[in-house]
């Protein structure tokens, strides 16, 4: 079962899971303050998350997330210059990036 979770509860985040639900068995949008222990009680197989989570705690999750991480593919978007999916976008490269089909 394919579960993604888009961390980055803003408008953007719920955009990208309507955009992603065909692709996935199941899609959870969270902010940074329920991301971590989400993370651990839904195990989803990929996670996006918002490069405008900018504070010192948003940082800590992040990081805290990568150091848990066994089996998820964890992915950075945003419109910054430090995140691995730049946008905008077009969907079928979204989606390529995400599965892990280029880099």
């Amino acid at each position: 079962m394919q579960k993604l979770m888009i961390i980055g509860g803003d408008i953007l985040g719920e955009t990208l899971k309507v955009v992603l639900a065909d692709y996935f068995d199941e899609v959870i949008v969270v902010d940074h303050k329920q991301a971590l222990e989400t993370f651990f009680l839904e195990d989803p197989t990929h996670v996006l998350i918002s490069d405008t989570l900018g504070s010192p705690g948003d940082a800590q999750v992040m990081k805290d997330i990568r150091g848990a991480n066994v089996s998820s593919r964890i992915v950075c978007y945003g419109f910054g210059g430090n995140v691995d999916i730049k946008l905008p976008i077009k969907k079928e490269e979204l989606i390529s990036v995400l599965m892990g089909e280029k880099e």
